[in-house]
C-alpha cells in the first residue's frame, strides 16, 4: 500500500512540475519569458470536411522575438533526448487532431553559430601554414532575432485553436 501511494504522489509530481512549464498563449496575445516575445497569429481560417466529420481548419504563423539577450545552445554530439539541442521553443494547439495532414504542434529552433578558428596545416611542400577556418560553435539565438513557423491544424468546428507554448532553457553551457 505505501509502494502505491509513493508511487501516485511521485507520478504526480513529476507531472505537476512538467505542466507548469508549458504557458497558455492567446490569439494575437503575445507572452514574454525571459525577454523572449512568444506567440502566433492566425494567418488563415476556414471549415473542411474529413471523412464524416467538420473541422476549423487554420493556418497558424508562430513567432519567438528575442527582445532580452543573446542565447546559446552548447553544440553536444551525444544527445540523449529526442529533442534538438538548438530547441527555443515548443507550441502545442491543445484541440487540434492531427487528421489529414495537419499538425499539432511546431518547434522553433536557434540557428547555427560559427566562429573563425586558426589552424595550423600542412601544405603540399609539408610546411606548417596558419589558416584561418569557420567552425560551429553550437547554435545562437541572437538579440534582435525573429524565429517563426507555420503549421496547418484542424480543431472541432466552431473552436478557436487553445496554444500553449513551452520555452527552452540553454542551460548545458
Amino acid at each position: 500500500m505505501k509502494k502505491i501511494f509513493f508511487l501516485i504522489i511521485l507520478v504526480t509530481s513529476v507531472s505537476y512540475l512538467s505542466a507548469q512549464n508549458r504557458r497558455p498563449v492567446e490569439e494575437d496575445k503575445p507572452i514574454t519569458v525571459d525577454g523572449i516575445e512568444l506567440g502566433y497569429i492566425i494567418t488563415e481560417e476556414d471549415s473542411r470536411t474529413a471523412g464524416k466529420e467538420e473541422f476549423s481548419r487554420f493556418k497558424i504563423t508562430f513567432y519567438a522575438n528575442n527582445g532580452g539577450c543573446s542565447r546559446v545552445y552548447r553544440l553536444r554530439e551525444n544527445n540523449s533526448s529526442d529533442l534538438p539541442t538548438n530547441l527555443v521553443a515548443s507550441f502545442y494547439v491543445r484541440n487540434a487532431n492531427g487528421k489529414r495532414m495537419t499538425s499539432r504542434d511546431v518547434q522553433l529552433t536557434a540557428n547555427s553559430w560559427y566562429v573563425a578558428v586558426k589552424t595550423t596545416e600542412k601544405n603540399a611542400e609539408g610546411k606548417d601554414v596558419e589558416k584561418v577556418r569557420e567552425m560551429m560553435a553550437g547554435y545562437i539565438f541572437r538579440l534582435g532575432d525573429h524565429l517563426e513557423e507555420s503549421i496547418t491544424a484542424l480543431v472541432p468546428l466552431g473552436e478557436r485553436p487553445k496554444v500553449e507554448v513551452i520555452l527552452h532553457r540553454s542551460s548545458d553551457l
